[in-house]
């Protein structure tokens, strides 16, 4: 076994990295393993081992800092006092008109920085959710906090935005930045270090008891039983516990109250002492708090409850009307639309009950909620919401099989997110030919990677052979089926294919280039299926809100190449975002019936209104009837998935990523078919 050493050679216990140079321990040792009994044996053998030499330590390199960008909050606080900076388009977080002097608050929209800024004089009718230009000048006030300060040569525009952004709810410790302890984070706040994140500036909630209360009412104390790291309790500057909250006139509390209070984090110097306060937003203030943070709905589940807590000043909020806001695949039941209201009861909660919005309902979605009076607005952060659902994939190796030959095929259960299922009971099955040599029904219980397999024997020839694979989702009953059509080939003859391009040739597929997004993909996936062995003809449709061009089905690869390249800077309608993919559709089916389909767009598709009388649901049903597979790649928008997975017939929807880039419409399944690599 290895053992750690010091310098000597001597055994210790294993040291604890320092932060910033988590090196490997240069010191250790070979030596036997050795029974607890052998210990002072062990002991003697290793006092008699020759020195060891001492090796050489690593060298240490100080990690090299990324200095913020100008134009950034960051970049305004790295700088020192005197600095004018430029700071365009940034969020007014918090306003008080009557603090000496008047000031207002800025952050960074990804929540990274904020900063105070006291102008010459408040702008008319400044307020949170408004933005903000500024040409100011850096500085530090007598509370040790790093401010904005405008001089006469300087500059402020405002323009109207809208809510603005989000309290980020914190800890008391988070906030902490108090006097310097033996265990510190290196966060300075006026020259003292403190062993909290740097919070200062930003707009932040905090909850708690009430522990102490101003009886001039300009201040209290929440406590949530956090400690700082060594020092003990969070106390203010007279020892009440917790962090003090400043500008509270208004606020009704009470010690012993629960409550949450939006505002931003700030300093309060007293004598040599800097402690954190929280400056309240001005009452009457509003936040909301949506409840649970994070939201699943599974495959069998239909709805689930929502719950926007309103609060007055820290404290519930009752009989007030709030907004809920969501969207696709969400909806609120019994409503249609992406909006709904509730009124908030006793404890300031109004709730709403959230449900799939129909048959392609899973995927990602969000839910908002708002509250607005004369006297002010709230807001929520957008709650995640998650429409799980279970899926099936058959894998082989390429689309045909030959005649008493043995053929892997395997069926591959997920969720949605990719997690496998494992120990669950799925069934394959085929229309012709026999699995593992027995019958044409194999049942078996996943594996920890969510797969079943087994050996597939055709014996006629020639001809097409169905594969389903089909379970159930507990719970509900609810089976999830899938389908896979092979072409049986006799011996010594070769496969042939039909591959048909759908492709969307409006303006948003090109983003200023020559060529169509999905060009470079496309090709690829011609020469791919060029090189499987089997005989193609190609073909191809180009289409917006009409289709524009077509190819009819041919072998000479080479002119359907030149054919695919010949896009000009004009684009085929659209405009409007949908495009009409289900026509396109419809003429490849027509153009080759039985064809591999490969549909590249980057938007939803029009049905059954001005630009065309398909229906998704029709197309789906002539595609099957005409025996093609349809490979949908809808660019990087996985929240296109739902809507096209039902078009997918026998085939798949597949996105190239979550960025867009080089590998643009990989078409990955469809070249799987093919039997080339992804």
């Amino acid at each position: 076994m290895t053992c750690y050493t010091d310098a000597t050679g001597m055994p210790f216990e294993a040291p604890i990295p320092v932060a910033g140079h988590e090196t490997a321990w240069p010191f250790t040792a070979l030596t036997e393993f050795l029974p607890l009994a052998a210990r002072g044996e062990g002991q003697a053998r290793l006092a008699e081992a020759e020195e060891l030499p001492t090796p050489e330590a690593p060298p240490y390199t100080e990690p090299q800092a990324t200095l913020p960008e100008p134009g950034t909050i960051p970049y305004a606080l790295a700088q020192p006092d005197t600095t004018q900076v430029e700071l365009p388009g940034k969020a007014v977080t918090a306003v008080f008109p009557n603090e000496n002097p008047p000031c207002f608050y800025i952050q960074e929209d990804d929540r990274c920085a904020g900063i105070k800024v006291v102008p010459l004089s408040m702008p008319w009718n400044l307020q949170r959710g408004d933005r903000v230009d500024l040409n100011f000048s850096v500085s530090t006030d007598s509370n040790d906090e790093r401010i904005l300060l405008q001089e006469s040569s300087q500059y402020l525009f405002t323009h109207t935005h809208g809510y603005g952004l989000m309290p980020l709810t914190m800890s008391t410790r988070s906030l902490w930045c108090g006097p310097a302890s033996d265990y510190t984070t290196a966060v300075e706040v006026g020259g003292v270090a403190g062993n909290g994140i740097y919070a200062i500036g930003q707009f932040v909630r905090i909850g708690g008891k009430v522990t102490a209360v101003d009886p001039q009412g300009t201040w209290f104390t929440v406590a949530d039983g956090a400690a700082t790291f060594l020092n003990g309790a969070i106390t203010d500057e007279t020892a009440n516990p917790g962090i003090r909250v400043q500008n509270a006139e208004g606020y009704t509390v009470q010690v012993g109250d629960d409550v949450l209070v939006a505002g931003v984090a700030g300093l309060r110097k007293v004598g040599a002492n800097v402690y954190p306060v929280l400056r309240a937003l001005p009452c009457p203030s509003w936040d909301l708090v949506l409840r649970p943070a994070h939201v699943v709905i599974g495959h069998c589940d239909t709805e689930s409850e929502v719950t926007a807590t309103l609060l007055e000043c820290g404290k519930p909020a009752a009989n007030r009307q709030v907004e809920f806001m969501t969207s696709s695949p969400l909806a609120f039941e019994g409503v249609s639309g992406a909006v709904t209201y509730a009124t908030t009861d006793a404890a300031g909660k109004a709730a709403v009950t959230i449900e799939r919005s129909g048959p392609f309902g899973y995927g990602e979605s969000s839910i908002s909620a708002f509250y607005g009076t004369g006297s002010g607005t709230a807001a929520s952060a957008p709650v995640s919401v998650v429409l799980d659902e279970w899926r099936l994939q058959i894998e082989t190796a390429h689309f045909w099989i030959y005649q008493n030959e043995q053929y892997s095929v395997t069926a591959k259960l997920t969720r949605l997110d990719g997690v496998p299922v494992d120990s669950h009971s799925v069934t394959l099955q085929t229309d012709t030919g026999l699995f593992n040599g027995t019958s044409a029904q194999h049942t078996a219980c996943t594996n920890g990677d969510g797969e079943i397999s087994a050996t597939l024997v055709i014996g006629t020839c020639p001809g097409t052979a169905t594969i389903t694979a089909s379970t159930d989702v507990p719970q509900c009953n609810d089976p999830v089926t899938t389908s896979k059509l092979l072409q049986v080939l006799c011996p010594n003859t070769t496969p042939t294919a039909d591959l048909v391009f759908c492709i969307d040739s409006t303006m948003s597929m090109r983003y200023g280039g020559e060529n169509n997004l999905a060009y470079a993909g496309m090709t690829e996936l011609c020469e791919c299926a060029a090189a499987s062995g089997a005989i193609v003809r190609y073909g191809g449709v180009k289409f917006g809100d009409v289709i524009s061009d077509t190819f009819s089905m041919s072998t000479d690869k080479a002119a359907f190449l030149e054919w695919l390249a010949e896009f000009d800077n004009a684009y085929d309608g659209g405009g409007d975002g949908p495009e009409n993919p289900l026509a396109a559709l419809e003429a490849a089916a027509a153009m080759a019936p039985g064809c591999f389909i490969a549909l590249a767009t980057d938007d939803l598709y029009h049905q059954d209104d001005a630009v065309t009388e398909l229906t998704a649901a029709e197309v789906a049903a002539d595609l099957a009837a005409a025996g093609c597979r349809v490979f949908i790649d809808p660019y990087y928008y996985p929240r296109l998935h739902p809507a096209y997975r039902p078009l997918a017939v026998n085939g798949a929807v597949h996105s190239s990523g979550s960025t867009p880039g080089y590998s643009d419409f990989p078409f990955t399944p469809l070249r799987l078919e093919f039997g080339c690599n992804p």
